[in-house]
């Protein structure tokens, strides 16, 4: 996730650095040269977005590209990179829950699937020349994430020990990062996180007392969609915010070296 993200904030920034400034192309192609890529960022973008800022075509105005074919490469990269490093899944935290004539607790959790991220809208990169700001939003999406739970539940007299598994269906990103030529830094202008509402959650482990956890599964339906959801936004936001540090820190270096 922090290559993805890094790669294209170092891409945009670079597409609108300016020869007439040297100090800024400097700056940003020399951050460009310290990213390892790993084969997610298509060659062939970086190629035009040199051949942008050689050719000086963006100026003092406003102009606006659309990054959805290279966005998809970009994230077919990124799928398959997640895949080899077995990033697929990650822990989420305990969960106490409680329902009407009892609780639930929910331990040992995990989250499968990120590898099914990918473009969720159109990819746009907008240059403000009149503020000398890069900005790109970036929308995402997941497929279907299923997650997994050991749950301990108390209903009234009855107490019981088992599994959960679920899945959250159409979740969506959308972020906007900005990169300030006036500062040289980069900015996250804005971060939002949601789902459709679309969570299926299954009991399973005591066949005698099954019946009762999956009748109250409807209202744990309820508080999972936010649980996962507040897993997934703490998840991308900090990712997020490492990469826009690491770059900022990276960017004063080279302005101090």
């Amino acid at each position: 996730m922090k290559v993805l993200i890094c790669g294209i904030i170092c891409l945009f920034a670079f597409c609108g650095a300016n020869p007439v400034n040297p100090s800024v192309h400097d700056v940003v192609s020399r951050a460009l040269e310290r990213i390892d890529y790993n084969n997610i960022i298509p060659k062939e973008l970086i190629t035009r977005l040199r051949f942008l800022t050689e050719a000086d075509i963006l100026g003092g105005s406003e102009i606006t590209v659309f990054l959805n074919q290279y966005a998809d490469t970009i994230f077919n990269n990124l799928q398959n990179f997640i895949r080899q490093h077995n990033w697929q899944n990650v822990d989420i935290p305990d969960t106490h829950l409680k329902i009407s004539g009892g609780s639930v607790d929910l331990t040992r959790g995990n989250l499968n699937d990120l590898d099914t991220i990918s473009r969720g809208g159109d990819v746009i990169l907008t240059y403000e020349g009149d503020n000398k700001k890069l900005v790109i939003e970036l929308p995402i999406t997941f497929g279907d994430l299923r997650f997994h739970y050991h749950h301990h539940t108390k209903v009234l007299f009855i107490s019981m020990s088992g599994e959960v598994d679920g899945t959250v269906k159409h979740i969506q990103v959308s972020a906007i990062a900005s990169f300030d030529f006036n500062s040289n830094t980069v900015f996250l202008d804005h971060y939002d996180m949601k789902h459709s509402g679309d969570v299926t959650v299954h009991f399973s482990g005591n066949p005698v007392v099954d019946w009762l956890a999956n009748a109250i599964s409807a209202v744990v339906t309820t508080f999972m969609g936010q649980v996962i959801i507040n897993v997934m936004a703490k998840f991308i936001r900090d990712n997020l915010r490492a990469v826009i540090e690491n770059l900022n820190e990276a960017i004063a270096q080279i302005i101090n070296h």
